[in-house]
């Protein structure tokens, strides 16, 4: 290996050592696999961004940073690609062209908006906004075994949630949002509710909702679908309650737990 890619690792090691990301709500699967996606692709505002150093890792494609023109350099066999900081802008060897996006820094990692990437590395993809799935194939990725993981929710867990968390929550933040997907969740541990995410949902009296005529087909709003990833990868807010009400529960105090954005939650 090159003294300065040996130089640039050690940079990066050094720069990113104390960062922690959050899940990512993006499923990310290759060639047929889902993966553990670290933020190697993230989703912003309604765009896919890939991390540029974690794809180029992907095919061996050498990678230099220029600290004076704060400049990330990919080179290829047959080309130099060189992308800036918060950029629409970038090179293909002399050439200065404009992307339809900037790119975006984020936790000190430069990202480039995935349909930039997908053409460089020449990738196939797909994506499915129901879901928050994003597909890639490519014949010269080799996926290491430890990379691939099994998901412990399916494609309709996921709709369901994000569903229920829509009627729920209206115009709500992700936050809430994310506190009603672990009251379901919490349910379908507790052995006094049904053990499915669609039983709980539409157990007698529980979510009337759920019960309204429209609810089966309903399409949730992205922030719906991301806090329904994030509570099923895990992040919990509300411990583990089991109840939430717009105004106060008569008789339940004692198993208050907290207030979240006007709904009280309870244990």
């Amino acid at each position: 290996m090159k003294l300065r890619t040996i130089m640039l690792l050690m940079a990066i090691t050094l720069i990113f050592s104390s960062v922690t990301f959050a899940e990512s709500a993006v499923t990310l699967n290759i060639n047929d696999q889902v993966i553990e996606n670290n933020n190697e692709v993230i989703y912003r505002d309604g765009t896919l961004y890939g991390q540029v150093a974690s794809f180029a890792e992907r095919f061996s494609v050498e990678t230099v940073w220029l600290d004076v023109a704060k400049l990330y350099v990919l080179k290829f066999e047959d080309k130099v690609i060189s992308y800036g900081i918060n950029t629409d802008k970038m090179r293909v060897g002399q050439k200065a062209t404009i992307m339809p996006l900037s790119t975006r820094l984020e936790n000190n990692r430069l990202y480039v908006p995935m349909q930039e990437l997908e053409v460089q590395f020449n990738l196939e993809s797909d994506w499915d906004a129901t879901t928050f799935t994003y597909r890639l194939i490519s014949k010269q990725i080799s996926l290491d075994e430890e990379e691939i993981t099994e998901l412990s929710y399916s494609d309709e867990d996921i709709l369901w949630l994000a569903r229920i968390v829509d009627v729920e929550t209206g115009d709500a933040s992700v936050n809430k949002r994310i506190a009603v997907a672990n009251v379901v969740l919490n349910r379908v541990k507790d052995e006094r509710f049904p053990n499915t995410i669609y039983d709980v949902i539409f157990a007698s009296g529980q979510f009337p909702p759920a019960h309204k005529s429209g609810f089966n087909d309903l399409v949730p709003k992205e922030e719906s679908v991301i806090a329904a990833k994030r509570a099923l990868a895990g992040e919990n807010n509300i411990s583990t309650c089991l109840y939430f009400n717009y105004i106060p529960f008569k008789g339940k105090s004692a198993d208050f737990y907290k207030k979240v954005e006007g709904d009280y939650f309870y244990y």
